[in-house]
């Protein structure tokens, strides 16, 4: 075989990432192949191995393929379940892009508002006490790294705090937030004051607040 038909060869092998419900071939084994129709409806054969696990493959869950396609058939290389059917899928997609938009709007709010102040974490955790479904409690951790008297500290904590508060009551699905500071000049590697606040209509209401003593 010469060179070219070797580049030939190769250039008909192309990496996919594919999402689609997976089906049972008759005839076939989980292990040996099985068919995927992603959301287009067009059907791909993939040849499975041996490291699939059967007990989580059945007929019309949504998984996501990796693998080379090659000859119209994939070469399975990993995979991922994603949902049981394709309305959980999108309600899970809506929820992920939900989240991402969520912390999308703390990162830009904290990198254009907020000196010397770093994003240590946010989580955003679904609010099981409200009797409405995709309402989330959004925690963030910040790091505020100025050198000031105590009092202008706790000032500044708040004034960022009740700001954020603020900003995020414009996204109606958070029903509940709570902000935690660490301030390495007043105190070194734990947090030295936590902000809470509540939904009250279209604003944040100020809840708890708790500073460490050595800034109260």
């Amino acid at each position: 075989m010469t060179e070219e038909d070797n580049e030939e060869k190769e250039s008909k092998v192309e990496s996919v990432n594919i999402v689609g419900e997976i089906y049972k071939i008759e005839g076939k084994n989980w292990t040996e192949e099985f068919k995927l129709i992603d959301r287009d409806k067009d059907e791909h054969i993939v040849i499975s191995n041996s490291d699939v696990s059967e007990k989580f493959m059945e007929d019309g869950l949504v998984y996501r393929i990796i693998g080379d396609k090659e000859d119209e058939k994939i070469t399975l290389n990993d995979y991922e379940v994603l949902a049981d059917d394709w309305e959980a899928y999108e309600e899970k997609k809506a929820k992920e892009e939900e989240k991402q938009q969520i912390n999308n709007t703390i990162e830009d709010r904290v990198a254009g508002k907020y000196e010397d102040t770093d994003i240590q974490k946010v989580e955003i955790n679904d609010n099981l006490g409200t009797d409405e479904e995709g309402d989330y409690i959004v925690l963030v951790h910040l790091k505020w790294n100025r050198k000031n008297k105590p009092k202008t500290t706790k000032d500044m904590l708040e004034m960022y705090s009740d700001d954020l508060a603020a900003t995020l009551a414009e996204e109606e699905n958070i029903t509940e937030i709570t902000v935690f500071w660490e301030v390495p000049y007043h105190l070194e590697g734990d947090n030295i004051a936590k902000m809470n606040y509540t939904r009250s209509g279209e604003k944040m209401a100020i809840g708890e607040r708790w500073y460490d003593p050595i800034i109260r």
